[in-house]
């Protein structure tokens, strides 16, 4: 458990790290998300205030098999969104949070929370990932598999990268 749980925590921060694009905030009550990489990971940034009750957001373009992350930004996070996208196929990452509150809203898709105490009174639809969960008024964690592709190079490749890079240097240099 110990193993799996520091590699979340790594891979949310790399995530989180990633940043991604903004989400388009257009009327204030309608938001967007922009596809810019149709079939492939398309990443996200948005500050989690903004993610409060009477919002919808919507995903614009590509094809319908993209992997969809949300960098949400924030310690405190109340949800109330209605989110039309894959429920397979997002990942909410919530990597400062210390609290997410799913009360306004179902949250459609996998949430990676792992510092976070989550208090849901409205359904998940995907798995979650988080330090503690507390459930009332009948509200359901729904097991929708996250499937999508993180396309985020592992720690040790890019540890790895720099020497690949010298040796590369060295060898061409001597054949010159």
């Amino acid at each position: 458990f110990f193993n799996q749980w520091n590699y979340s925590t790594s891979q949310s921060n790399m995530l989180f790290n990633h940043g991604g694009h903004s989400v388009d905030l257009g009327n204030g009550v309608n938001y967007q998300a922009v596809i810019t990489n149709p079939g492939g990971t398309n990443f996200f940034s948005i500050d989690g205030s903004l993610l409060a009750g009477g919002k919808t957001l919507s995903v614009v373009g590509g094809n319908g098999s993209e992997t969809l992350i949300f960098n949400v930004k924030g310690t405190s996070i109340d949800w109330g969104t209605v989110y039309s996208g894959s429920k397979t196929k997002t990942l909410w990452n919530f990597a400062n949070a210390t609290t997410l509150n799913v009360t306004g809203a179902t949250l459609t898709g996998s949430v990676l929370a792992r510092n976070a105490d989550v208090f849901q009174s409205r359904n998940i639809e995907g798995t979650l990932i988080s330090t503690s969960l507390f459930v009332t008024n009948g509200a359901e964690l729904q097991s929708n598999t996250f499937n999508g592709t993180l396309a985020v190079p592992e720690p040790g490749l890019l540890l790895c990268l720099p020497g690949a890079i010298g040796l590369f240097s060295l060898r061409r240099r001597k054949r010159a």
